[in-house]
């Protein structure tokens, strides 16, 4: 089904026969309960008030039970309630519907209203024997069964199996990439860097940074990386994956701890195929993906002491991370108080046109400065317009179909300028290995493993067309040329203008994205 723009997968056999488990014990509840009441008030001359109390009493499981259905069950792929108030809707019912029953119980309606009261009953609650009235031990007794009853429908339901998974502590580590205090961890390379000046001077440089950056955890999801004829990846990490940690996950580090879950992404062949059309390849796929992410991120909330979260995901990253909002955070203030950001390159996010929020999102909205929180960062970069099959910048189709947004009509692809979050057009901060520069062009001899062109590149937000971009512009022409992007990729399949510099782009941002992460993080430090 869809919700929002996107799908919301309610999944799993295991779900259907946790229902149908829940459904089976409350009908066998509701006949039990019916026939001890009938029994214990068989000392009725009448029989419609023995078989009126004895539905009465009947009808509280099923509603009982009905509260662990509606939340328990539903909400474990979609949460819409926030936990607290979550806590207090099941305790509540449950203990106001079993207060009712031991009322019912007390006093049946029909026993009184076609019995006088016996004056013995005053002052002898237990010895009654008047005709037609239900011996109050026995109506004590049935209530504790009822009662028993109750705390047996509340235990099945608030067990492990029925818990919404994202609260359990006993969720299994899951494997990750990167990890605080992992060994031989890719997020924790070196990071030394050179800057290349226009006139071609290599001087040291440094990176955006903050000195509060063991304060807040970053779930970073790689982009698609593996060539594989497969239609997904396996969980080993290879030396490519270790990689694409390292240029995209280490820098990370400089403004959070970065956990990065191994997953099942796609790999290129079966995204190129989904993209030309093969809905089957690219639904199936996706899912496969997003499901081996969201145990991590489960554990990841779980595990993470309660600090601020920021989510950064690069292409397929994006995609996954756009979906895994829409069903598990957009709807749950618990989690959404801890959000400062969520970073989505290349993945298509799409709001209502001329609006922040309200399509795939309805509670993250789009930045709209530097220093706001619970908001997102997302773009798609072109030189210019896009052309119309372009795979990123016009909604409904291309990588928008990962995430399964296909709505096109009054709607668009979110542009937030990282270079200049409120608006307007500002120098980028790119910063690349030196492999990836060296096969760029560069011509200086650079000796660090990162290199950083400081006003080679500016930025803008345009829309035209029915596209929504980041434009992207290279300042170069100087006397010594540096080199730039192109929008060839090194992918056998993928390039040319309708992928623009999706291949480059999070390189070309990446420090403005830390400096509008740290700037982030000090407006949450002062306002926390």
């Amino acid at each position: 089904m869809t919700q929002y723009g996107t799908r919301v997968r309610y999944s799993g056999d295991a779900r259907i026969w946790l229902a149908t488990g829940l459904l089976a014990v409350a009908g066998g509840t509701a006949l039990a309960v019916f026939i001890v009441i009938v029994i214990i008030s068989r000392g009725s001359h009448a029989r419609a008030p023995r078989l009126v109390s004895g539905v009465i009493g009947a009808m509280a499981p099923p509603i009982i039970f009905g509260i662990p259905c509606e939340l328990i069950v539903t909400p474990r792929n979609h949460p819409v309630i926030d936990p607290g108030l979550y806590r207090l809707l099941l305790s509540g019912g449950l203990l106001a519907i079993e207060i009712t029953t031991l009322l019912l119980l007390r006093l049946p309606p029909m026993a009184r209203l076609t019995q006088p009261a016996s004056p013995q009953l005053t002052g002898q609650l237990a010895v009654s024997s008047v005709p037609g009235q239900v011996r109050p031990r026995r109506r004590l007794l049935a209530g504790a069964v009822c009662s028993a009853a109750v705390m047996a429908l509340v235990t099945a339901g608030c067990s492990p199996a029925g818990r919404p998974a994202s609260t359990t502590a006993k969720t299994p580590s899951p494997s990750w990439l990167c990890q605080p205090g992992q060994a031989a961890d890719p997020c924790d390379s070196s990071l030394a860097v050179s800057a290349v000046t226009a006139d071609g001077t290599v001087r040291p440089a440094t990176w955006p940074s903050s000195a509060q950056a063991s304060k807040f955890a970053c779930f970073y999801v790689y982009p698609t990386w593996s060539l594989a004829k497969t239609a997904n990846t396996s969980l080993a990490v290879t030396q490519v994956l270790a990689y694409d940690a390292m240029e995209q996950g280490a820098p990370l580090s400089q403004v959070c701890d970065v956990w990065a879950p191994v997953y099942r992404s796609q790999t290129f062949p079966s995204v190129l195929k989904g993209l030309k059309g093969d809905e089957q390849i690219m639904n199936s796929t996706f899912t496969v993906a997003y499901d081996s992410v969201l145990p991590a991120w489960q554990w990841f909330l779980a595990h993470t002491g309660g600090k601020p979260i920021i989510l950064v995901g690069d292409s397929q990253g994006a995609a996954v991370l756009i979906h895994l909002i829409s069903a598990q955070i957009d709807h749950q203030p618990s989690v959404l108080r801890r959000l400062l950001a969520a970073i989505l390159v290349g993945g298509n996010l799409q709001v209502p046109s001329g609006k922040l929020a309200g399509a795939t999102f309805t509670s993250v909205p789009l930045c709209t400065s530097a220093t706001e929180i619970g908001c997102a960062i997302a773009f798609s970069s072109y030189p210019s317009q896009p052309p119309p099959d372009s795979l990123f910048g016009r909604p409904g189709q291309g990588t928008s179909l990962q995430s399964g947004q296909t709505a096109k009509t009054g709607q668009q692809v979110a542009c937030v300028n990282p270079a200049a979050v409120s608006g307007g057009v500002a120098d980028l901060g790119p910063y690349l290995p030196t492999v990836v520069a060296t096969a760029l062009g560069l011509k200086e001899r650079v000796r660090t493993p990162w290199v950083t062109y400081p006003q080679l590149y500016s930025a803008t937000c345009k829309q035209g067309g029915g596209a929504t971009w980041l434009q992207v512009t290279s300042l170069a022409g100087t006397s010594h040329t540096r080199p730039v992007v192109n929008e060839d990729l090194i992918v056998d399949g993928a390039g040319g203008p309708a992928w623009g510099y999706h291949g480059y782009e999070y390189d070309l941002t990446l420090g403005n994205l830390l400096h509008d992460v740290a700037d982030e993080e000090a407006a949450w430090e002062s306002s926390h």
